[in-house]
């Protein structure tokens, strides 16, 4: 029987004592006492995993418990956020300066005196770095997409469960709707 060895079978009753020889009325009545047993644990430990379960995804409940988390988390991924933002609006203006666009040309003339091969190579049109990037984030854009809708899908399918069942364990026990 799984991890664990009948007791009937090791020539023990069910309360301990050993069992010098059962007549088989006896053994059917310790089987069934052990069954009973094993069942009851079981049943627990079904309750157990359907309450957790049923804890876990409650989102109210987990909001709860670890709402000072989610929030640190939150602020931390807007902080970041913003702050690329303010990097690259504050790199775009240093770049617009007089003396960094002079410092620019100063080293693009330097860059084709030393070697002038490299300047004459024909260098990709920088549209292709944005057609780029613009199809790189549309993808990565519809794989959050995807994932969110069978994620929220999933959560309203065991929340419909979880109302039928509520609706049909009060049919059962003729409670009020």
């Amino acid at each position: 029987m799984g991890e664990r060895a009948s007791r009937i079978e090791a020539g023990w009753s069910g309360d301990g004592h050993r069992v010098p020889s059962a007549s088989p009325p006896e053994m059917v009545r310790l089987l069934g006492a052990e069954i009973a047993e094993i069942r009851d644990e079981l049943g627990g430990l079904v309750a157990e995993l359907d309450r957790r379960r049923h804890d876990l995804l409650d989102v109210r409940l987990q909001l709860r418990r670890h709402g000072p988390a989610v929030a640190a988390v939150v602020i931390s991924f807007i902080g970041a956020a913003a702050g690329v933002v303010w990097l690259g609006v504050w790199r775009a203006r240093k770049r617009q300066t007089l003396m960094s666009r002079a410092a620019r040309v100063g080293r693009a003339v330097k860059g084709m005196i030393d070697s002038p091969e490299r300047a004459a190579a024909i260098a990709p049109h920088p549209m292709v770095g944005r057609i780029l990037t613009t199809a790189a984030t549309t993808v990565a854009g519809t794989a959050v997409h995807w994932a969110l809708t069978r994620t929220l899908e999933a959560l309203r399918e065991s929340a419909a469960e979880a109302r039928a069942r509520d609706h049909r364990d009060r049919r059962e026990r003729n409670l009020p709707e």
